[in-house]
């Protein structure tokens, strides 16, 4: 049994594309308070918040300095989502509008990247040769390694191996350039140039579980590619460097199996196929290696092993099989949805290994993650629609609460004295004036120098009633110098009198412009009030029918993607119980086979047997 030219084929040539972290430009100093909030929702990973956020400043007209800006974290924010229609709308918009060179580039990067994963190869690189050199160069290593992979889809193999063989790509990201360099110089036909990139990929350093993988990845395809080779050492050193407990070790072992095998160490053989049929994983590698096993066993002339080992890989085909037929029940089944939902799938009962599995292809992680942020929306949308109801209680408690303290309002408002004292203030004023223009000291005389001013003139009228005498004489020019006194006194104290009236009238005047403006105020308050619940109920109706169509439309979209997801899981299932069906009618023929030949030979323990090797591949 050799390894099928077609699996060397799909390891060696499927381009990496994956790779480090998405390199992304530092964010320039907010400028504006609300792009900052924008930005922090953004790197916290919570985009949806993010996005309500950007959309709220954009209504208030909050971001004067970093419109641009916006545009672009909205565009990437959808393209994460697998919006790239909406994307790429913005994209273009930002372009057609006119911006800074930088922003042009990175709006050209990303139109490249939509395009390339739309499979328009052709437009992809059209875009990312209107890349200048305004671009950041933190995006250099990711713009070269998709140039070079848009190059291998469009056949042009000698560009992408000089585009990918660039020493521009720092850390991890060499790896991933070299693994696609590899495809592309396999396909230009420089097998051995690829065989050369291939081991320096699978003996590089990896720091990551990225690199770990791809390095895991390099070496089975190597190790293959030396296998087809009929280079069985080198097959050996390269899949030793595969790592057991990696995605790849079961095929690892497998191929490892037929090094062995192919240079005639069928008990060395035995070693990495018991190892691989040990594990429980449903993999194909583990029951080609439950056939493979036997047939080691029968080039070593032992039947009996060889019998045993056909006999417990039909038994494994016929649990397999029944495994698979309860699988396809579950999946078919209404419980799917919670089961997709669970962070670690192998408490998924029978579908939880195969669920594993599909995980690594990309149409099934497509339609989780679309799952995923569908659910994340439908958490969003029942959030506001709780919030809608409790803005709707609010709003009721303004209303009944107006209702209550209005007519105390209205009453206090018509029970105010503000005309009158505003009346007596224009009285005051003119007393003011008139005594300005012709003075009175005895106007504003005090309570004392009034009644003194009284007691001077009461004093005088007696004096006046007596009769002519010297006494009389005396008495009224005695008054005439008091009250000389007194109105000396009055007219020294006018002046301040007159000042401190002046300003205790300006006083009076400030006092009942506030008193005026608070009057008004209120009045236009309580007149407006029932505006302000009146236009909201309206406006939380109208959200809230908005909320519930908007909820509508995210099951109806999340029914389509499990739909999607249950069509994907169905046919995996499918295709790999006819993938068993056959291992198990190859293990049963291969059964009769040794069971044939064990009733017409003795049983030996060792030699070369010459029974065809069993139907299947690593």
């Amino acid at each position: 049994m050799r390894p099928t030219p077609q699996l060397v084929t799909v390891l060696l040539f499927c381009t990496a594309a994956f790779g480090p972290a998405q390199s992304a430009e530092a964010p320039s100093a907010a400028r504006d308070l609300a792009w900052g909030e924008v930005l922090y929702e953004h790197f916290q990973d919570e985009s949806f918040r993010a996005l309500v956020r950007l959309a709220a400043a954009e209504s208030r007209a909050e971001l004067s300095h970093h419109a641009e800006d916006a545009a672009l974290l909205r565009g990437g924010t959808y393209l994460a989502w697998g919006l790239r229609d909406r994307a790429e709308s913005i994209f273009l918009s930002l372009l057609e509008q006119g911006t800074t060179p930088e922003r042009r580039d990175q709006a050209w990067y990303w139109l490249a990247r939509i395009r390339h994963e739309r499979g328009e190869y052709a437009d992809a690189y059209a875009a990312l040769e209107r890349i200048g050199d305004a671009l950041p160069r933190a995006f250099d290593p990711d713009r070269n390694e998709l140039t070079g992979r848009v190059l291998i889809a469009l056949g042009r193999h000698d560009q992408a191996v000089s585009r990918l063989s660039t020493p521009d790509y720092p850390g991890a990201w060499r790896a991933f350039a070299d693994f696609n360099m590899a495809v592309a110089l396999s396909r230009a036909g420089q097998e051995e140039e690829a065989v050369a990139v291939l081991r320096r990929v699978g003996t590089a350093e990896a720091s990551t579980e990225e690199t770990r993988l791809l390095r895991d990845r390099a070496n089975l395809a190597l190790g293959l590619a030396y296998l087809e080779a009929g280079d069985p050492d080198s097959a050996r050193l390269a899949l030793d460097r595969v790592r057991l407990g990696g995605p790849f070790s079961g095929r690892a072992l497998l191929a490892a199996g037929w090094a062995e095998a192919q240079r005639g160490r069928f008990r060395a053989a035995l070693g990495p196929w018991r190892q691989l049929t040990a594990t429980t994983e449903p993999d194909d590698a583990r029951l080609e290696a439950l056939l493979a096993v036997p047939w080691a066993w029968h080039q070593l002339n032992a039947r009996g092993e060889s019998v045993a080992g056909y006999e417990v890989a039909v038994a494994a085909c016929e649990a397999e099989t029944e495994r698979l037929e309860a699988a396809l029940a579950a999946a078919a089944g209404d419980g799917l949805l919670p089961m997709l939902r669970e962070e670690d799938f192998s408490s998924n009962g029978p579908l939880g290994s195969y669920m594993h599995a599909l995980a690594a292809d990309y149409p099934f992680r497509t339609a989780m993650a679309d799952l995923r942020d569908l659910d994340h929306m439908a958490e969003n949308l029942s959030h506001w629609q709780r919030s809608l109801v409790a803005f709707r209680d609010m709003v009721d408690a303004r209303r009944a609460r107006y209702e209550r303290v209005a007519p105390g309002v209205r009453e206090a408002i018509s029970a105010d004295r503000i005309e009158e004292l505003e009346a007596e203030y224009l009285r005051q004023q003119a007393r003011v004036r008139q005594l300005t223009e012709r003075p009175d000291p005895l106007a504003l005389a005090s309570p004392k120098q009034r009644d003194q001013q009284a007691r001077i003139e009461a004093a005088r009228a007696r004096a006046l009633s007596l009769p002519e005498s010297s006494e009389r004489a005396q008495a009224l020019d005695r008054l005439r110098r008091l009250e000389g006194a007194l109105a000396w006194r009055m007219h020294a104290a006018w002046p301040e009198r007159l000042r401190a009236l002046q300003k205790a009238l300006s006083q009076s005047e400030r006092l009942l412009a506030q008193a005026r403006a608070r009057h008004e105020s209120v009045k236009a308050e309580l007149a407006a009030a029932p505006a302000t619940f009146t236009g909201y109920s309206v406006r939380i109706d109208a959200q809230a029918d908005r909320v519930e169509s908007l909820l509508s439309r995210v099951e109806t979209a999340r029914a389509r993607r499990l739909g999607e997801i249950r069509v994907l899981l169905l046919d995996s299932l499918e295709r790999r119980r006819q993938r068993v069906a056959g291992y198990l009618g190859e293990a049963r023929f291969a059964l009769a086979a040794a069971w044939d030949a064990a009733a017409n030979g003795p049983v030996a323990e060792s030699g070369s047997g010459a029974a065809q090797a069993p139907e299947a591949s690593p």
